[in-house]
């Protein structure tokens, strides 16, 4: 009998990144052309191991660690490929299991979460045995599969549909081999706290959620509820590269810093507890590791990017520090996936809804004419608001928008009164915001 055993890490290495915006100031008399907007870079740590040397006649152990930057490459590709060519997933037969779970259905348990009903019944199979050993603190079991592929995309499949899994990060796999062929396969969790630690943290984090879903708008949409958890993480918490934690929701509800996957993590545990079905997705954006939420508003699917609506760039000038960007707030598809690329190996749907978009809500999204925008951006004005933000349908009218109201200045004579402002310009994202 042959043994080898691999060790494999966590999901992904988080980092914010730039929201591709250019920011200026504008005033009656003068003008500063834009200046970008500085990178925030997170390095990937990596570890390795080395492999056990072995004689022909000894039994083989080989230890490998793949490091999260590793392992979101192969992500990648198995994403491309999936993507152009409709790759089958691997069929494996599924073993009976030992122990008093024997026979039952844990299905129910994880029927209303997003990845695990895109999974197939094996699948399904091994992530409620993965979820049951992490909840139990189980050191090591036999999963109903043969497979490694298959165990990693349950592994990844759990982590995406249950942000609330702070105590352990990645795991260890023992295979066992019998003439070439795979006869079983363990899986051991990798715990970063005993289980006595993980109960009095999950009560601190517990005393603070319940504050935070008591706040939550009583009776609303589902549109305000996920509004209402957008808007209080990037009120409440601060990116910080190295915050402790900053994988997990501790970081987020017990320190209040944290970088994408916190604020990933969080979201989809907050919206979980309000009723909203989400998920984490892990993957690239601007040439950096990344994450970011599915979620389910009223009947349709859509992204969310916590992380980048949070003001991350250090800006103070015009009480820009405060400021919330809603431009990645319920989005497409097609409007994601110009920043970001998508890793995982888990499906995801084609989101084409429009409706519950925060410039679509509120009347902020020009599809047609100077005219409809120029009242909108007066009556914020006069109403007082900080600021106000304007999603254009077309390149060519945000192009206009721009050349009338900053290039000519006639955002003064639009807005009376006004004689200085600053604004932010997504060019990719067809977005004006002036902050005044």
């Amino acid at each position: 009998m042959r043994k080898e055993r691999r060790t494999r890490r966590g999901i992904l290495a988080a980092s914010l990144l730039c929201i591709g915006m250019l920011s200026g100031c504008l005033t009656a008399e003068t003008e500063t052309l834009p200046q970008d907007k500085a990178l925030r870079d997170e390095t990937a740590g990596t570890e390795t191991l080395p492999e056990d040397g072995a004689s022909r006649d000894e039994t083989a152990e080989a230890t490998f660690l793949q490091d999260a930057a590793q392992n979101m490459r192969e992500n990648i590709e198995n994403f491309r490929e999936r993507i152009a060519g409709g790759a089958e997933r691997a069929e494996t037969e599924a073993p009976e299991t030992e122990g008093e779970d024997a026979g039952q259905d844990f299905g129910a348990l994880h029927a209303g979460r997003y990845v695990y009903g895109t999974l197939t019944e094996t699948e399904q199979r091994v992530y409620q045995e993965i979820y049951r050993a992490l909840q139990q603190y189980e050191e090591e079991i036999t999963v109903s599969t043969k497979d490694k592929r298959l165990l990693d995309r349950a592994y990844d499949a759990v982590y995406a549909d249950y942000g609330e899994l702070f105590w352990s990060s990645g795991y260890t796999y023992t295979e066992y081999t019998l003439a070439g062929n795979v006869r079983e396969l363990k899986f051991a969790p990798k715990y970063m706290m005993g289980r006595e630690e993980k109960e009095r943290t999950q009560q601190q984090i517990d005393g603070v959620v319940q504050g935070i879903l008591a706040q939550a708008p009583a009776g609303g949409t589902d549109y305000d509820r996920a509004l209402y958890v957008y808007e209080y993480l990037i009120e409440h918490v601060e990116y910080d590269a190295g915050a402790a934690d900053n994988q997990n929701i501790v970081s987020v509800f017990l320190n209040g810093r944290t970088v994408c996957e916190g604020y990933a993590r969080a979201s989809q545990y907050l919206l979980e507890c309000l009723g909203i079905q989400s998920a984490v997705v892990g993957g690239m954006a601007k040439g950096d590791f990344h994450a970011w939420n599915l979620v389910r508003l009223d009947g349709a699917y859509y992204y969310m990017d916590t992380t980048w609506g949070d003001n991350a760039d250090g800006t103070t000038q015009g009480g820009a520090e405060t400021y919330i960007n809603y431009t990645y707030f319920a989005v497409t598809t097609d409007e994601l996936f110009r920043t970001h690329t998508p890793s995982q190996t888990i499906e995801l749907p084609e989101c084409t809804a429009t409706q519950d978009n925060y410039y679509v809500k509120n009347g902020l999204y020009i599809a047609e004419g100077m005219e409809a925008a120029s009242a909108a951006l007066k009556a914020h004005y006069e109403a007082g608001d900080a600021s106000v933000s304007l999603k254009f349908s077309t390149e060519a009218l945000y192009h206009v928008a721009y050349t009338q109201w900053i290039d000519d200045s006639g955002i003064f004579d639009l807005c009376g009164g006004l004689t200085n402002l600053y604004y932010f310009e997504d060019r990719t994202m067809l977005v004006l915001t002036f902050l005044f």
